[in-house]
Parts: C-alpha cells; structure tokens; sequence
C-alpha cells in the first residue's frame, strides 16, 4: 500500500512564504530562537484526473503465528496399560540350557556329546520299528510284485531255454542232410529215396521234374537223402551212381566228392540238373569220356526218354560186333568247352561240361548250363 502511494501522480501543492515576525525593541536584546529543523515534507502524488486521490492506509500485518505445542509424552503422561495377571508359564527349555547345567552339574562336553548320540541312535530306532502301517503296506506289495516278476521271467526264461534246446537237437538231427550250397535257388527240399532199386529211383526223379512249377527261369533243388541207422543222411555222389546203375569206370567215383547237386531249371520245360565237385580234373574226364556210351540211357528217364541206337548220331565202326556208339560232339557255350549229344534231327538231347576243373555239370539244354555257369560264377564272388 504505501509503495502504491508513493508512486502515485499527486502534484505538489505550492510552498507558502512564512510570515516575518518584527521584533520590538525591548526584544531586541532578546536572542532570537532557533528555528526549528527543516522537516522533510511529503510530496503528495498528483491526482489522477477523474479519480480521488488514493488515502494512504496503514499496513496491514499479517496475524503473529503461535507456536504448536506438541502433544506426546512430552506434556503428558503415557497411558499405561492395564496390567493382566498370566498364569504361571514355564520357561522354554532348550538344549543349550541343558548343556550348560550338565556342564554347571560336573558333566563334561565328551560325556554330554556321547549321550546325545545314544538318544539321537535310540529315537530313530524306535521311529523305524513305529513304522507307518501304509508305508509297511506298500513294501509289502512291492515284494509280492517283485516275487511274481521274477517268478514269471523265471517261467520264460524256462520255456526260451527249452524252445532253444529242441531247436539245437532238431539241427542237430537235420545237419546230417543239409543241402550243400552250390549256388542261389528259389526253391529247396528233401526228396527221400530210401533203397528204391534203380528203376524206381528214376522214376522218381523223372516225376520230381515234371512237377516243377515254379516260376520262369527258376531254379529248384532237390537233396535226396536216404535212413541209414535210423536217422536221414544224404546221398553222396558215389551212392548216387550206383543206385542210378551207371555204367561208369572206377576211377570217376573216386575222383568226384561227396555232395552233389541235382534240380529243376524252369525253361522251355522243365530241365534237369545235375553237379559234381571233382578232386581229380584228369580221372574224372577220362571217366566222362568213358561214360558217353551210356550215359544217356544210365540217366533215362529222369534226364529225357531213353533213346535207342537209331534215333542218336551214331559213328560207324568196322567191327560188325562192336555196337554203334552214341556220339558226342564238341562245342563251346558261354566261353565253356561242353559235350553235346544230339539226335538225328539235330536238336541237343544230353550235355555235359566241366565249369572249371573241380565241377562237373550235367543237363539236357544249353540255357540251363548259361544259367547254372551264371549262377555259380556268382556264388563264387566275395
């Protein structure tokens, strides 16, 4: 308020000239008084045309604040609560206050140890024999679950060993004759023979050939086997030329091995197949040579339909009493030197070739040896 007046625009009123005071002549000897100090005069502000002038007003304090005085237990007494009686409650006991009695009581720390341990040993004795009855009941389950496993994998393991022991004893009864492994067939089977004579046992083979019906270009074996003793064995190859009555020379039985092979080419009609294992390359084709009179009509009617001196080639001899051999001609297939007959009409009745100088192979088409040379050179592949 008071800066508002002293800025205000009041003009300043005109100073009026003192009046001059004559002195009379008595007063003359009179000092003259001081004249009062100049006071500074305030300039009122200039009136703002069309408005009062402002009156000054006196400041305006603002009101004193008083002290808060604080309520707490600074000025007043706390307020005590109102005491209850408890009842008498022991005090916790712990384990280090039985520890430091024992000690205060003559016990030492060693004695105090030991005893703990025998306590802790006892109390955890008493829990295993307070076993809960439900976890004594799951243990017993789990035992009974146990004893039945082992006893059902004692049972299979029982059957497993039996099922494997006649298994060994069959082997052991059918190794005796198991086919020899020449080479891939489709088809395999045992064709007893027992002591058929030797027509029989031809026309047994001749039967076995007509049947064949396995697919085109298949190749079936059969291993002939015979009772000896009471129990199955194969026929060697020697028991073989005998049963068939070959008209063969000594020397070529014992040049040839014990296992043969004999089976069914399905081509063109079925063909028959015979192979030997040689272990003398010379006495087994100087006995072939010696056989090819009458190893035709030997192999008849397994290997073909017997013929007779005037259906085959024959060679003329000079002795009237000689009969007309069957003859054989040379030939190559498959890069294998083979012996051929043929009829009169030309048309290959019976062959034979050695593979290799260890193999013999007997058969009645030239395809069937491409597919037994083909077949055994594969065998041979590592």
């Amino acid at each position: 308020m008071e800066e508002a007046i002293k800025h205000a625009d009041v003009p300043t009123p005109a100073p009026t000239p003192a009046p001059v005071a004559t002195l009379s002549p008595v007063a003359q000897n009179v000092p003259p008084p001081k004249a009062p100090a100049p006071q500074p005069v305030r300039t009122p502000a200039a009136p703002v045309p069309f408005a009062k002038p402002i009156e000054p007003q006196a400041p305006v304090k603002p009101p004193a604040q008083q002290p808060i005085k604080p309520t707490g237990s600074a000025t007043e007494a706390p307020i005590k609560p109102a005491e209850t009686k408890q009842p008498n409650v022991p005090t916790l006991r712990t384990y280090r206050d039985d520890v430091v009695l024992a000690v205060k009581q003559g016990a030492s720390v060693t004695s105090i140890a030991a005893a703990e341990a025998v306590r802790r040993a006892k109390a955890g004795a008493a829990f295993a024999e307070e076993e809960p009855p439900q976890k004594s009941l799951e243990f017993k389950k789990l035992i009974i679950w146990g004893g039945a496993a082992v006893l059902i994998l004692s049972v299979v393991g029982g059957i497993a060993g039996f099922v494997i022991s006649l298994r060994g004893t069959q082997e052991k009864q059918t190794v005796a004759f198991r086919p020899a492994e020449f080479m891939f067939v489709e088809r395999a089977a045992e064709l007893p023979v027992g002591n058929l004579e030797k027509a029989e046992l031809l026309q047994l083979l001749s039967r076995v050939v007509a049947a064949g019906n396995s697919t085109l270009g298949a190749l079936e074996q059969y291993y002939l086997t015979r009772v000896v003793a009471e129990e199955p064995q194969l026929l060697s190859a020697q028991e073989f030329l005998f049963a068939v009555g070959a008209e063969v020379p000594e020397s070529l039985p014992r040049s040839l091995e014990q296992p043969f092979f004999f089976g069914v080419h399905i081509f063109n009609g079925n063909q028959p197949l015979l192979i030997f294992k040689t272990n003398s390359y010379e006495n087994a084709f100087a006995g072939m040579l010696s056989w090819e009179g009458t190893l035709q009509r030997d192999l008849a009617p397994a290997f073909g339909t017997a013929l007779g001196a005037a259906d085959l080639e024959q060679t003329g001899t000079t002795t009237a009493s000689i009969t007309p051999r069957a003859s054989f001609r040379d030939m190559v297939i498959r890069n294998k030197d083979a012996r051929v007959l043929y009829n009169r009409t030309g048309q290959v009745v019976l062959l034979y070739s050695f593979i290799d100088r260890s193999t013999l192979l007997i058969t009645t088409n030239e395809y069937t040896l491409n597919e037994a040379v083909s077949r055994l050179q594969a065998a041979r592949l590592p």
